[in-house]
């Protein structure tokens, strides 16, 4: 049965990755909220992205259960196995969701997407139940909305990523110069795929300038194990991102050749800067992306 949603209320406890140094968590978090006009709040962690509130991660973590304040989760990513830590995490949420199920507070997740196939039916299971917990759920891919829809959890929307079609422009400090440099999103993350080697010798074989966006030291250490292996790519360039050099960042992006990504949100910011892009298919969440306008096969 489907759940009645009562009215938001003017504060919030927020659910998700931005804050840790990912430029499509942040881009989420900051066009959910900036134009809002409750109060968010959030678990500590190294920098603000709007005038959030800030609170202890014991606090944070003790206070959402049981909260008469609503809850939202948001992103595509949330439900992750890749350690027996992430089990841990998502027993904690079948709680919270439960507990918070029980007291009829709401719970919502938002710009969120599902890759089914890559989860054993145990970890399908867990997720299961978190789901149907929820008072609204938000999908930003129509495989991850039909599953929904079909399993009747909760009130289900289909919208586009948030990110996607927002005019990023106007973070951006220039108008567009294109030159000849190629945006690469690395990603260390889920690799099945090993296309992204030969999409980048074939940068090199036309002679392209290609800056590696890495965002953490994971993808850092990444990047350099891949020099070793292939000394060519040393002479690529590296950006760590920051969220206080954003605007800069995204006027690099809007200035290049094309984007070369390991990563969803690389799609989702050359959708919206009306710019091309190549997948490097190491994530099905790139081929899930809506409305590819500027998606391209091959190197162009």
């Amino acid at each position: 049965m489907k759940k009645k949603i009562l009215p938001l209320t003017n504060l919030v406890y927020s659910i998700g990755y931005n804050g840790y140094g990912n430029i499509g968590d942040d881009l989420m978090f900051y066009y959910s909220f900036y134009n809002s006009d409750f109060k968010v709040i959030c678990n500590s962690r190294d920098y603000k992205i709007i005038d959030e509130i800030h609170i202890s991660n014991i606090n944070y973590y003790l206070q959402i259960p049981f909260t008469k304040n609503d809850v939202i989760f948001f992103g595509g990513n949330i439900f992750v196995f890749s350690s027996l830590w992430s089990y841990f995490k998502i027993i904690y949420w079948i709680i919270l969701v439960s507990s918070r199920s029980y007291l009829k507070r709401n719970t919502y997740l938002k710009s969120f997407g599902l890759n089914i196939g890559e989860y054993s039916k145990f970890q399908l299971f867990l997720i299961e139940i978190i789901l149907k917990k929820l008072d609204k759920i938000e999908c930003r891919d129509l495989s991850s909305y039909n599953f929904i829809l079909n399993k009747n959890f909760a009130n289900v929307t289909f919208n586009y990523d948030i990110v996607l079609h927002q005019n990023l422009l106007k973070k951006t400090t220039n108008k567009r110069i294109q030159n000849n440099t190629v945006y690469f999103f690395i990603s260390s993350q889920n690799i099945k795929s090993e296309i992204y080697i030969s999409h980048l010798f074939k940068c090199l074989e036309k002679r392209y300038s290609v800056k590696v966006l890495c965002q953490g030291i994971g993808d850092l250490l990444f990047f350099n194990r891949l020099v070793q292996i292939n000394p060519s790519f040393s002479i690529f360039s590296v950006e760590i991102y920051n969220y206080s050099n954003l605007s800069n960042i995204l006027n690099e992006i809007n200035n290049s050749k094309f984007i070369l990504t390991m990563r969803y949100h690389g799609g989702v910011i050359g959708e919206s800067l009306k710019l091309d892009w190549v997948p490097c298919n190491s994530s099905a969440k790139l081929v899930n992306i809506s409305s590819t306008k500027y998606m391209l096969n091959e190197i162009p």
